[in-house]
């Protein structure tokens, strides 16, 4: 059976922008499945027809490809429901991860914009934003396999997870409002309560915005557990409101010269409305 994860790098792998990591992945599906290896020569093959000006149209070309697209991994298609609220979750692929990057540790003390809310404010924002689906899933991926995910958002503040050292870390956002959301996740290790900058939410850039009406849409990086603590409880952040990671470094910042430490907090002393927390645990 083909994998659909290394099936729809297929495209990637042959323009040669894989990275590393994804590039062994799929060098070593095609060495031991027969069908992914068909299915990247027939690619091929279609490359050679159109690089020739052969008879190749537009639409044969996309009955082609969608051999590749539309590959679903069971375990990531199946329906699940948040387990708080009751709220079905819409099936998903993991058809739409791309590229592993890294994961960075460390502090700064980047100037903030964000205005300082109320907490009368937040709490009220807080049940607005509640009131529809929010919130994001993390899916533990080894060997192109999902083998565990964990749902944590505005009606789900805390949730676990075991992955794997050789796992990858895919993430994937939900917003059933009518409204644009934006959300941005801050790794503490439980150990030394350090701040760990994840890939897919680098430091200096703006929170990812979450389109109106969208379920399970996977964010196109993945992030390593090789690269990640033992344990760490990586904190969701969710806003109706635009805000970036030097507003959440600067709070953070903040906070720890008023030496308050920041494992072990239910909430991070960042003004968003929305805030929950799933920890991740590297299993042997």
């Amino acid at each position: 059976m083909i994998r659909p994860f290394t099936s729809w790098l297929l495209p990637r792998y042959a323009a040669g922008s894989l990275p590393g990591p994804l590039r062994h992945l799929v060098q070593r599906a095609l060495d031991r499945d027969i069908e992914l290896a068909a299915q990247y020569d027939a690619m091929r093959r279609a490359e050679r027809v159109l690089a020739g000006g052969a008879g190749l149209s537009a639409g044969q070309l996309d009955l082609l490809l969608a051999g590749v697209l539309e590959q679903t991994d069971a375990a990531a298609a199946a329906s699940a429901r948040q387990a708080a609220g009751g709220a079905a979750w819409m099936p998903a692929s993991l058809a739409a991860a791309a590229a592993v990057v890294f994961v960075v540790t460390g502090t700064s003390t980047p100037t903030s914009t964000t205005e300082h809310h109320g907490l009368g404010e937040l709490t009220a924002r807080s049940a607005l934003m509640a009131s529809a689906p929010l919130g994001m899933r993390v899916r533990c991926v080894v060997n192109d396999r999902v083998v565990g995910d964990a749902t944590a958002g505005a009606r789900q503040t805390g949730a676990e997870l075991d992955c794997g050292q050789d796992g990858l870390l895919a993430f994937s956002t939900t917003n059933l409002a009518t409204s644009t959301r934006h959300a941005f996740v801050v790794g503490v290790n439980d150990d030394s309560g350090e701040r760990v900058w994840l890939a897919p939410f680098p430091r200096g850039s703006s929170a990812r915005v979450m389109n109106a009406g969208v379920a399970d849409e996977l964010v196109d990086v993945l992030t390593p557990m090789a690269s990640l603590p033992a344990d760490v409880t990586l904190h969701l952040l969710l806003s109706d409101e635009p805000f970036s990671s030097a507003d959440v470094e600067n709070r953070l910042s903040a906070a720890e010269r008023a030496a308050v430490p920041l494992k072990n907090l239910e909430r991070l002393p960042v003004d968003v409305p929305v805030q929950a927390r799933l920890t991740v645990h590297r299993a042997p």
